[in-house]
């Protein structure tokens, strides 16, 4: 099946796994053709001219054909590398190690397979996983008083360069097997023990990188697998481990930056914290009536960002939030600052709205803003009531009602030119939500913010 014999393997590619395969075979030098399975081209005289091997997606349920130049025992072991791509796809990282030593084992008829990990900063080779009957692991405990499994193997740069050129080698006994990590006595206890009769080691390389190795040991009633089989075996091995450490190091960079994120937020929220007890304190030795509301309004503005970066600290997901785990907090928390807390009552009616942080804040200031106004103007002279919150989804566009049965606005305030400062405040974040502010003159006062849920802030 080299190139120099004029044969080529034909990839009658069904699925991924079947063109992942070949392309495996075609990185060692095998020629390869594609063609689709409904052609049915491995029933061509002309195919059969210069074809060594058929391989076909056993999902077509056909399996492999195969010229008379080749043994059935790489027929089977070829058929069985298409079920092992299609496993490293789906095994969970966590599994991965143990189910390439258990197909190993089982693809090429060993008594023994183990898997390696190659770390990098330790210049080393870590026996990760190994596959044999519980006999021989019975055995190997009492010889060695230890199992395989996280035994760590040096390797220099001579060794290592050696590897990567090498890929597929064989080993003498298992004290070389092991680069010497095994004493030769004990090894030649283990083979004696465990009537081993040949050994070979497979190197995993990507792209000039070492990522590992495969250790596989038979007994001496059997044969070695042939190196092309080995070769292939390898190389779909390292592609799949290159793969799973790229996307384990992508998510330990995520869970990384989720904890770092996390720590702002933390640090925000104590900041807010302080900021908020030293308005308060200065409040407190404040003689101008008009001061200590500006402190107490500046207080709440902080508060409503506080309680954000609290909530979202406590929260799995940092970058956005439902308003049913924001808003029923922060207006109880804004309700608490005002001295007529007992006589105004206050209810949150709130679905289960997800929005990202940003606009999350701005909405809270002003909630903030315009639950503050009622407490503080809607029940003057110890009068009883209730404010009410209420947000909903109408499709993308979220509706957020801030009502209550108060005295009302001020006759002489047109809602709509209003130069205050908390009014101006409210009608500047609606806009930057992309949103309206309506206000009307009810039983009281309502405030109805709308905006696109999608919006950044």
């Amino acid at each position: 099946m080299k190139k120099d014999q004029g044969k080529t393997l034909l990839v009658l590619a069904g699925s991924e796994s079947a063109r992942e395969l070949g392309r495996a075979v075609e990185a060692l030098g095998i020629v390869v053709e594609t063609e689709p399975v409904g052609k049915e081209a491995s029933k061509s005289p002309e195919i059969h001219q210069r074809i060594g091997a058929v391989l076909m997606d056993r999902e077509r349920a056909v399996g492999l054909l195969a010229a008379e130049t080749l043994l059935r025992t790489s027929l089977a072991a070829m058929r069985s590398f298409l079920d092992y791509t299609r496993k490293l796809e789906d095994v969970p990282i966590e599994r991965l190690y143990a189910l390439i030593s258990d197909e190993a084992r089982s693809i090429f008829g060993a008594a023994a397979a183990a898997v390696a990990s190659y770390d990098e900063e330790g210049a080393s080779l870590v026996a990760e996983e190994i596959s044999w009957s519980d006999a021989h692991e019975t055995a190997i405990r009492k010889l060695i008083s230890r199992g395989f499994k996280g035994m760590a193997a040096p390797v220099d740069d001579g060794t290592r360069r050696r590897m990567l050129e090498l890929k597929v080698g064989a080993a003498k006994d298992l004290s070389e097997f092991s680069f010497g990590l095994i004493p030769k006595g004990v090894s030649d206890a283990v083979e004696k023990g465990l009537g081993i009769g040949w050994f070979r080691g497979l190197v995993l390389v990507s792209q000039g990188r070492l990522f590992g190795g495969i250790g596989i040991a038979g007994d001496k009633r059997s044969s070695p697998p042939a190196e092309a089989l080995l070769s292939v075996f390898a190389e779909i091995t390292a592609n799949a481990v290159k793969r799973r450490q790229a996307e384990e190091r992508v998510a330990s960079l995520l869970k990384e930056k989720e904890l770092l994120l996390k720590e702002v937020h933390h640090r925000v929220k104590n900041h807010f914290s302080t900021a908020i007890s030293l308005l308060s304190l200065q409040a407190k030795v404040c003689s101008s009536a008009e001061a200590i509301g500006v402190l107490n309004d500046a207080q709440g503005r902080l508060q409503a960002m506080n309680t954000l970066y609290d909530r979202l600290y406590r929260s799995v997901d940092l970058r956005k939030m439902s308003l049913r785990a924001y808003l029923p907090d922060l207006v109880e928390e804004i309700a608490e600052l005002f001295p007529n807390r007992r006589s105004a009552r206050v209810s949150v009616d709130c679905e289960d709205i997800v929005l990202a942080a940003k606009p999350l804040s701005i909405l809270g200031i002003i909630v903030n803003e315009l639950v503050s106004n009622s407490m503080k103007y809607a029940f003057p002279e110890g009068r009883t009531g209730e404010i009410k919150v209420e947000a909903r989804a109408a499709g993308e566009r979220v509706i957020v009602r801030i009502a209550d049965d108060g005295v009302g606005l001020p006759a002489d305030l047109d809602p709509e030119h209003s130069t205050g400062f908390g009014l101006g405040l409210v009608r500047i974040l609606a806009e930057q939500l992309g949103g309206t502010l309506k206000i009307w003159r009810a039983s009281g006062a309502v405030f109805v913010i709308d905006f696109d849920r999608r919006t950044e802030g």
